[in-house]
């Protein structure tokens, strides 16, 4: 399972900052209930409840195109319908509250994203105006405009 790790730069340096759970690393996964999502380390708790309604490893999919032949084969892993969307990018359709909700995957990461900045004000007492987004290397330059829309739902 993919995670997401929060630093924040004080006077002496980069310090971690731990979710609600005490660790250093948070869970990638949003996990839709009957009534509420669970996002992190919840939603990881929550996937065997709901396995049907939980995404992890969306990362991967940010910028990607539905007829893209390896994105077949990793959509065909989650347990979620999938379609193409007006773009050629995906969409995510499944049940939250009693409808069917469509979800890109930039909506989804962009949910955890909005957990983890909520997470982090609260124990910094502060708000949030900044953040830093780590890519790893091998990301295509064609997925970097979908992080900057992630950060731009953000707020």
């Amino acid at each position: 399972m993919k995670t997401v790790s929060l630093l924040w730069q004080s006077n002496v340096g980069l310090m971690f900052l731990l979710n609600d759970e005490s660790k250093r690393e948070t869970p990638a996964v949003v996990c839709f209930g009957e009534k509420q999502r669970f996002l992190g380390s919840a939603g990881a708790s929550s996937a065997m409840m709901h396995p049907k309604t939980t995404i992890s490893q969306i990362k991967r999919l940010i910028g990607r195109k539905f007829a893209d032949p390896d994105v077949e084969k990793e959509l065909k892993m989650l347990p979620v319908e999938t379609s193409e969307g007006s773009d050629g990018g995906i969409l995510i359709h499944l049940k939250y509250l009693e409808e069917t909700h469509t979800f890109t995957p930039v909506q989804i990461m962009s949910m955890l994203f909005a957990h983890l900045k909520t997470m982090t004000e609260k124990d910094l007492e502060t708000p949030i105006s900044d953040c830093v987004i780590g890519v790893h290397h091998t990301l295509l330059t064609c997925r970097d405009g979908h992080i900057l829309m992630q950060q731009k739902l953000l707020g």
